[in-house]
Order: structure tokens, then C-alpha cells, then sequence
């Protein structure tokens, strides 16, 4: 199967570096978990090909009951501000004895209302909701996007040979954000 768990992305687009989730393993080497980025279509199921992808390893996750979190390194992909994306996963080289658990929050109040909990029996082509208003358990993790609007580079600034660059960029983060103009 299939699982994914939508989400929304705030006022500032980033770039993605790496997906948390809560995980556990069933059995003794599960195989991998595959995991992608999608985009969402306009009834905000999981649709397309795959904006950034990576993998685990099922060998090295917990078979405790409550599972543990796990670092997923992402490629590198601009996520857009005010955008609902879906995480998709499924495991390659799992049984019904060796599986991997994407663990879910079905507790009373903890909804996240940026997204929703899909699952799909067919691939990933149709997608149904879940009937519980479970969410995934799951952090988005990225570095803001910084553009240069101009640049321009002096030789000989204040010795021969020496140069300095001068640049005029763009941040979106207002930790990086430039002072004044």
C-alpha cells in the first residue's frame, strides 16, 4: 500500500532538505522506504510524478510499538508559499510479514488542518481519504530561498590584484533578510 499525508506550506517558499516521520518496522529487515514529494491536484489528492524524493532503510528502524522519528534526506526542491503538497511513501521489499509503519495521530483536537491522511491500494493511481481523520506524523524541513537580484564585482578595490563582489539579493526569510535596501 501506499500512504500519504498532505500538507501546506506557509508564507515563505523554501527549499526542502529533509522529511521527518514517525516510523517502525514489522519483522526483521523490512526492506526500504521510498518516499516522494507531489504535488496535490484540485481536490487536494496526491497527483503527478515525484519534486523530490529519498530513502531509509527498513533495517535500521525501531520495532518498538510507538515507533521513533526518523530523518528522511530529501533532493533538493523549491517548495512553493500558500502550495498543498502531498508526502507519499510505500516500502520495496516488504511482505505482510516484513513491513514498514508510518505511524498516525488519531487523538482527539490534534488534527492538522493544513492536510489530510490518503492511502491507495492500487499504487498511487486513485487515492481514498481516511475514514478516521487520522493525520500522519510527519515535519517538513527546508532552507529559505535566497535570490540575487544584482551583483557586480570591483578589481583592484583596495590593492592591486584584490577584488570584492557587491550584491543585492532577495530573501524570504526574515531571519536572512537583508537590512534596508
Amino acid at each position: 500500500n501506499y500512504f500519504s499525508q498532505t500538507f501546506s506550506v506557509g508564507s515563505a517558499s523554501h527549499t526542502l532538505n529533509t522529511i521527518r516521520l514517525k516510523l517502525l518496522a514489522e519483522g526483521a529487515t523490512p526492506g526500504n522506504l521510498y518516499v516522494s514529494v507531489r504535488a496535490t491536484d484540485g481536490s487536494g489528492l496526491p497527483s503527478g510524478t515525484d519534486l523530490s524524493t529519498g530513502t531509509y532503510s527498513g533495517a535500521l528502524l525501531t520495532t518498538t510499538a510507538g515507533g521513533a522519528w526518523y530523518e528522511v534526506t530529501m533532493s533538493d526542491y523549491i517548495l512553493s508559499a500558500g502550495t498543498k503538497y502531498a508526502i507519499v511513501c510505500y516500502g520495496t521489499g516488504t511482505t505482510s510479514s516484513l513491513n514498514i509503519h508510518w505511524r498516525y495521530d488519531i487523538s482527539s483536537g490534534a488534527a492538522y488542518s493544513g492536510g489530510a491522511m490518503y492511502n491507495s491500494t492500487n499504487g498511487g493511481v486513485t487515492w481514498a481519504a481516511d475514514v478516521n481523520g487520522s493525520d500522519m506524523m510527519f515535519e517538513v524541513y527546508g532552507t529559505p530561498v535566497v535570490s540575487v537580484d544584482d551583483a557586480r564585482v570591483y578589481s583592484n578595490y583596495k590593492e592591486d590584484d584584490d577584488w570584492i563582489i557587491v550584491a543585492r539579493y532577495t530573501c524570504n526569510d526574515p531571519l536572512f533578510a537583508p537590512y534596508g535596501d
